[in-house]
């Protein structure tokens, strides 16, 4: 195989990691024809390939957003009975083998899931950093709204 660009041959080499680095970005990106339409597209498309709750504890990160209940949720599902004790017994075992974290006792993780659920951004955007009483990132989220519906507009409104 021989590739030429921008006047200069590659190796077999290089043009086989250039070709998979391409593959790996169209796998990555989302399909977005026609443009006009791209907003519509899942951004989060290159996960798509992962399980729900890797994604899950990836976005959370990032996001300020839970993909789960919260923590109180599922402890009433529990204390009512329409979770059973040997449903979690059988989730910590399963999760023991991959995460070192995970209680071994049944009565420990109900313990830990009572405390407090709210945990810190592990990011915080670039208006939270800067102004932690909110108003640039409420500020920032109007602005781009307004220019987002604005350009995308079809003589809809």
């Amino acid at each position: 195989m021989s590739i030429e660009l921008s006047g200069k041959k590659m190796t077999d080499q290089s043009a086989l990691n250039l070709k998979a680095a391409l593959s790996e970005c169209e796998r990555m990106v989302p399909p977005t024809w026609p443009l006009q339409n791209s907003v519509a597209v899942n951004p989060f498309w290159y996960l798509r390939e992962r399980n729900f709750d890797s994604v899950a504890n990836r976005l959370s990160m990032v996001l300020h957003a839970r993909l789960y209940m919260p923590s109180a949720y599922y402890l009433r599902l529990y204390t009512k009975g329409d979770i059973r004790a040997t449903a979690i017994d059988c989730v910590l075992s399963e999760l023991q083998e991959t995460h070192a974290v995970v209680p071994t006792e049944r009565g420990d993780f109900i313990r830990r899931s009572q405390a407090q659920d709210d945990r810190l951004r592990t990011y915080l955007s670039c208006a939270e950093f800067v102004d932690p009483s909110g108003y640039w990132q409420r500020t920032i989220s109007q602005e781009v709204g307004k220019y987002a519906a604005a350009y995308f507009d079809e003589r809809q409104a």
